[in-house]
């Protein structure tokens, strides 16, 4: 659960989501999403009491490149 790559949509993804995902308790996912935001892997983003985690933009150049489909393919 330390590797953020579930959060690479760029979708804001809640703690109970997560833990669905990887079929772990919400408290679990809650540990490994505090660690890797301590570490700048994801950030965390409040409103209120909703609470969501997504992952920090490459670059904003790549992020708009993406959104046009201009970026190269694999």
């Amino acid at each position: 659960m330390g590797d953020p790559s579930l959060l690479a949509d760029g979708a804001a993804w809640t703690a109970q989501a997560v833990a669905d995902h990887a079929n772990v308790s919400k408290r679990t996912a809650l540990r490994a999403l505090s660690a890797l935001a301590e570490a700048g892997k994801v950030m965390r983003v409040i409103k209120g009491k909703d609470v969501r985690y997504v992952a920090p933009a490459r670059s904003a150049i790549a992020s708009r490149l993406l959104l046009l489909g201009l970026a190269a393919r694999s």
